[in-house]
């Protein structure tokens, strides 16, 4: 009996330095050169995807829907449902343009002609129209057989209104004077005669209330005709010749009687103007004799009466003699002399007098004066009473002429405005009478009558088809997309981002894409087509496990996938094989007891190997083989141990790392898949990092993100994900890529 070995903790991974990139449980997300693209809806390179994968689904719906469009339009609706449609114009007139004895047509404005058809429009499709055109007896829309499919109806009259108002159109030409008046039914003739009777009704309308106008405008001016006659006859001709009699038959004499009494009150104002001249004079001056007198002074007309007064130019003399006796006694005899004083004392008492005389004429002529300007100033005024009287009694007279000639005028202009009415409604009486009721002319009338239809306007053929080729293109697309939004596998960077918190190491083509590569051994593609694709790829990843993930403390690494036939084995050997390849002595363990590969790979016997190893560890120098890539060694799978989980949990697994990476820089196991085998699980916690293969097309996201979860419960360091043979046709993801690289490289 085999003693098993105890379980032995989990082997803790050496701490990472210096990578800013590293994370725990691989969390970190990267994609092509390190990043996965966002999770989230489809891209416009998606949408151009799906369309590729899909476009033989596509180019047969849209094929199918053509033939289904051409079979729908001649086998059910030509036969059940067709329409056919016509139409008929109609121009319509202004009032304006009404043709006239004598007169000018005239061109009605823009804004009137758009008015005008409204109005005319309007009224074709009011229901009051529908009802008078269906219930005339006689008329052409009772005798079609669209009239006919509604009587079985509960409300024929409201279903055929219905219908008028759903395949009745009438529009108005913005470019012209006409509307155009159409129709649809399934009876090609119905249309026609639906339209004629609406039009000829509404023309026939139209020119019944034109003549009912017409006579009431002609009752309306023959009644106010009447009452303009009465009042010229009974008020204008009648004060006209009261003021006739009055004024005078004679307008001339008239004229002559009121220019000869202006011209004598223009007189008289005119002397009354000269007598307020003199008064104000007069008023002057003896106002001025009186401030003179108050004040003192001698008015100067007083003073030339004193000038002119004998006894005061007699006294005033005396003076002057006495003076010049006086001077010739003063020269001879002396100031001093009696006879020189005593003529003083004379000529004192000659000056005396003198200024009596001269204060007696001064009051004297002063009052004389002021008396004799009173009088004229009363005699102005009286005289000028006199005229304003005469002025008044010339201004009442003139007030009044004026009046009754200012009436007489204005009962003339009114006489004639009325008798220039009058005439003018006789005029417009009797042309109406003789000329518009007899005339053809109408506001509307039709230009163009419908005609019946040579070809249904329903179906059209193209359009059918068409409309059906556009809905199988949507319903194909929508299945494309579909398809696309049910598939859960992985097939692109953003599959896998869509799972979460997983890094993306790289994408490796399908080999069958890659054309430097399928000649080369898929396992060794790094060492046989160096310059391919794949091994391109495969540098890559050596390159992010370097740099992301620090190889030089993450020495042994575990190749493992959610299934089976995901290409594990084969992502193994070229991660070693490229590792070893870069200088790094590489140890590759086949660790799947239950389908070993690797023998058949390297084309050696599964004899001596891991398992013998595992259980001995002195076997291990005899288990280790050279390969042909340099710096490659490999361990078989050997002899499949009786308990192969519980040797990987215990103590010689750890002994078995430790061991290898003595004389190795790396170990590199190669598994069976996680969720199937034990021994994956248990070989997990216990190795520095964890690199899951998955196949694209081959796996889920569901079955990603379990293999995600299951790493996560044993503590393993997944280091990331490797999607593998990723098809670049048919609306693969890596076509585009494949044909740059070696456009590139051969450039």
């Amino acid at each position: 009996m085999t003693t098993l070995p105890q379980t032995t903790p989990v082997r803790v991974p050496r701490s990472v330095s210096g990578s800013p990139l590293a994370g725990p449980s691989g969390a970190m997300m990267a994609g092509g050169a390190g990043m996965l693209p966002p999770p989230g809806g489809l891209t416009g390179g998606d949408v151009m995807r799906v369309i590729r994968q899909n476009l033989w689904l596509i180019i047969l719906a849209v094929i199918a829907g053509g033939i289904c469009g051409y079979l729908v339009n001649n086998y059910y609706l030509v036969k059940y449902h067709s329409r056919y449609k016509t139409s008929g114009l109609m121009m319509v007139r202004s009032l304006s343009e009404l043709p006239e004895p004598g007169s000018r047509r005239t061109t009605p404005g823009i804004e009137e002609t758009q008015m005008l058809q409204a109005t005319h429009a309007g009224t074709i499709m009011h229901e009051g129209l529908f009802l008078q055109a269906m219930s005339e007896p006689g008329g052409k829309i009772r005798e079609t057989a669209w009239f006919a499919s509604f009587q079985n109806e509960a409300d024929p009259m409201a279903e055929m209104k219905k219908d008028l108002r759903a395949n009745l159109r009438v529009t108005p030409s913005k470019s012209s004077r006409l509307i155009e008046i159409e129709m649809t039914t399934s009876d090609p003739k119905d249309a026609k005669k639906i339209i004629e009777e609406l039009g000829d009704l509404h023309i026939r309308n139209y020119a019944d209330r034109h003549r009912k106008d017409e006579n009431e405008a002609v009752g309306l001016m023959t009644k106010e005709k009447r009452f303009l006659q009465l009042e010229l006859d009974e008020e204008v001709n009648k004060q006209l010749g009261e003021l006739e009699s009055s004024l005078g038959s004679d307008t001339v004499e008239v004229s002559a009687n009121y220019n000869g009494k202006r011209m004598m009150l223009d007189r008289m104002l005119q002397e009354r103007s000269q007598i307020n001249s003199q008064l104000a004079g007069l008023n002057a001056q003896l106002n001025g004799m009186e401030t003179d007198v108050r004040d003192g002074r001698t008015p100067s007309e007083v003073q030339t009466l004193l000038s002119r007064d004998g006894r005061y130019l007699s006294a005033k003399q005396r003076l002057d003699d006495m003076d010049v006796e006086i001077d010739q006694l003063a020269i001879k005899l002396g100031e001093g002399h009696d006879l020189v004083v005593s003529y003083k004392k004379r000529r004192e008492g000659y000056r005396q007098k003198l200024d009596e005389i001269r204060e007696e004429l001064k009051a004297d002529y002063t009052e004389t004066y002021r008396s004799q300007l009173r009088n004229q100033v009363n005699a102005y005024n009286a005289n000028g009473n006199v005229i304003d009287q005469e002025i008044d009694k010339l201004s009442r007279s003139l007030g009044d002429l004026n009046n009754k000639m200012q009436r007489y005028r204005v009962l003339l202009e009114k006489e004639r405005r009325l008798r220039d009415k009058i005439n003018a409604m006789e005029a417009e009486i009797r042309m109406i009478s003789q000329f518009r009721v007899a005339t053809n002319w109408a506001q509307v009338e039709w230009s163009s009558k419908p005609q019946n239809p040579d070809f249904p306007s329903f179906p059209k053929l193209p359009i059918t088809m068409a409309v059906a080729m556009m809905l199988s293109l949507a319903l194909s697309v929508g299945i494309a997309f579909l398809r696309e939004l049910t598939d859960t596998t992985v097939r692109s960077p953003r599959d896998v981002a869509k799972v979460g918190q997983l890094t993306l190491l790289g994408l490796i083509p399908h080999e069958q894409d890659d054309p430097q590569a399928q000649g080369a051994r898929l396992p060794l593609s790094i060492l046989d087509a160096p310059n391919s694709h794949i091994a391109e790829q495969f540098r890559q990843i050596r390159t992010r496990l370097q740099y992301a993930h620090s190889l030089d403390t993450t020495r042994s690494l575990l190749i493992t996938s959610p299934s089976p036939e995901d290409g594990k084995s084969t992502v193994a050997c070229n991660i070693a094989a490229s590792l070893a390849l870069n200088g790094r002595r590489i140890l590759l363990v086949d660790a799947n007891f239950r389908r070993p590969q690797l023998n058949t790979l390297f084309n050696v016997p599964n004899e001596q190997g891991f398992g013998d190893a595992l259980s001995d560890l002195d076997k291990m120098p005899e288990c280790v083989r050279p390969t042909e890539v340099p710096n490659l060694s490999l361990m078989v799978a050997g002899t499949r141990p009786v308990n192969p989980t519980e040797l990987l949990e215990s103590q010689f697994f750890i002994d078995f790392i430790e061991r290898a990476l003595e004389e190795f820089d790396h170990v590199i196991f190669d598994s069976g898949p996680l969720l199937m085998v034990s021994e994956s699980v248990a070989m997990a916690p216990r190795v520095d990092g964890v690199i899951t293969v998955v196949r694209a097309r081959g796996n889920s996201r569901g079955l990603l993100q379990r293999l995600r979860d299951e790493l996560r419960k044993v503590k393993a360091d997944h280091l990331g994900v490797v999607l593998n043979a990723v098809r670049s046709q048919g609306g693969g993801y890596y076509g585009r890529n494949i044909k740059s690289y070696y456009a590139y490289q051969n450039a």
